[in-house]
């Protein structure tokens, strides 16, 4: 199998998996979590949103969900933590 990184949404569109930051985001009033997903591909995030598995992924550090889009493609979230907090490491274990 072939892995390519890359960070532009060049090959975006051909890739076998599409994987894809989410971060966590804690409001602070109320002390709940909930997800900060800053995805470019509005329409797997809209996907993303109905899917039951998505109900409780926060974003949380190494929480993962992998799932099909809308249009077939493989897709996978991964947790990154919160945002602020995400540094070169810390992205890497996730």
């Amino acid at each position: 199998m072939k892995t390519h990184l890359d960070f532009t949404s060049e090959h975006y569109d051909q890739a076998d998996l599409k994987v894809v930051a989410c971060y966590e985001k804690e409001d602070k009033t109320s002390n709940k979590k909930s997800l900060q997903a800053p995805w470019t591909d509005k329409d797997l995030l809209a996907h993303f949103k109905t899917l039951k598995s998505s109900k409780n992924f926060t974003g949380s550090k190494g929480d993962m969900v992998i799932f099909n889009g809308a249009g077939g493609e493989t897709a996978m979230a991964v947790g990154m933590g919160t945002k602020t907090k995400a540094k070169d490491e810390e992205i890497r274990r996730a």
